[in-house]
């Protein structure tokens, strides 16, 4: 096995979907003794946990920010500051692979190194995100500029996918949007099912009646406003939604509006979710945008088959056809309040011991090993 250097510029105060993917993997690689060095942001120091065999090495996290109208221009700045920050340690560490989820981590190596094979993750699209995540509110010229560095940034990521010497990503959807939004060729797009913590999840808590889980950013994409539309009339049940994002103080409003404080909880992140997961009740995830879906297998091992979007509703981008078979190990819903509560009512009547077992042996096939091993396998082909 090749020297490997995992690099990323995410902030691990983060609990999302990759910073948990970047934590399994650092664990679940160490085990493996693969010879694998981690590169981080000084700001990350302490936050990702140590493990055995796994060399852990930091830059300097120094880089400013334009505030003004010109504040669009800042992805550009920060490769350049990056590079300056970034040089030294590479040419210290001597990598002979590079393995990353971040776009500026792709070009940024491809300028400093070309001769390192760099292998591209990414866990979504930009040009996708900011189609469903857009614009925040703001002065015409803020608007303005983050519209022209949302240009910048899609022109930016394209170039990575093309320079990028593979391009390993979790879904056959996700893999179809980078070939028809950027044409990035096929051959050098590889399909690699998810990893996850596959682990002891039984637990002594009780299920509590009633209790109906989302899990994820707070973001438009994630269309939480019909998770809690559809809690109107639902008396007996409440919403938990566990995660944080820019869409939290319009969720605030709609709870108030609605008159749903007791019956909708917004916990913010939360760094263990095994718990949650135990005790809900029925697990519900109505992202319209989705290219794999984590937090579907994390529910999955606890036994709760996840309530999401019909993939083939009118609106949905997501890979949940990938992942669950409507009545089997999930269900399918139509992107409507008074759907999704019916649909909650359904699965709450159940008797459910079969399909908790379904989800159980269908996620436990999604290890990290499993994984690992099939990176591994194309990394050493590679080589070649």
């Amino acid at each position: 096995m090749k020297k490997i250097l995992l690099m990323t510029t995410r902030d691990f105060r983060h609990t999302g979907g990759v910073e948990r993917y970047l934590q399994n993997f650092i664990t679940y690689a160490s085990r493996q003794k693969w010879p694998l060095t981690i590169l981080l942001s000084e700001r990350a120091k302490g936050l990702c946990g140590k493990r055995e065999a796994v060399e852990y090495v930091y830059y300097p996290d120094a880089g400013r920010r334009l505030q003004n109208f010109f504040r669009f221009l800042n992805p550009l700045l920060s490769q350049v500051v990056l590079r300056q920050q970034v040089r030294p340690v590479l040419d210290f560490l001597r990598p002979e692979v590079v393995l990353t989820r971040d776009w500026n981590v792709v070009l940024l190596m491809k300028a400093l190194r070309k001769d390192i094979p760099v292998y591209f993750m990414p866990g979504s699209l930009l040009k996708m995100d900011l189609q469903f995540d857009g614009p925040e509110e703001g002065s015409v010229l803020y608007r303005l500029s983050r519209r022209l560095q949302s240009k910048l940034l899609v022109a930016l990521e394209r170039s990575a996918l093309r320079q990028a010497d593979a391009v390993v990503v979790f879904s056959q959807a996700l893999k179809k949007r980078i070939g028809r939004h950027y044409r990035v060729p096929e051959q050098k797009i590889h399909v690699l099912p998810m990893g996850v913590d596959v682990r002891d999840v039984s637990g002594n808590g009780a299920v509590e009646n009633g209790m109906i889980l989302s899990v994820g950013r707070l973001a438009v994409s994630k269309n939480l406003h019909t998770a809690v539309a559809a809690m109107k009339g639902m008396e007996g049940y409440r919403l938990v939604i566990a995660g944080d994002g820019p869409q939290r103080k319009a969720l605030e409003e709609q709870i108030r509006t609605l008159k749903l404080q007791e019956r909708v909880s917004l916990l913010g992140k939360q760094q263990d979710l095994s718990e949650y997961y135990r005790r809900c009740d029925v697990f519900l995830h109505l992202s319209y945008y989705e290219n794999f879906g984590q937090v579907l297998l994390e529910a999955m091992l606890h036994g709760k088959p996840p309530v999401v979007l019909d993939p083939a509703g009118e609106g949905v981008h997501t890979a949940s056809a990938e992942v669950i078979r409507d009545g089997y190990n999930g269900f399918f819903v139509a992107n409507d309040p008074a759907a999704v509560g019916a649909k909650i009512r359904e699965v709450a009547r159940m008797k459910r011991q079969s399909l908790a077992q379904n989800c159980r042996e269908f996620a436990r096939q999604f290890t990290f090993d499993r994984h690992l091993e099939a990176l591994g396998r194309l990394m050493e082909k590679g080589k070649k």
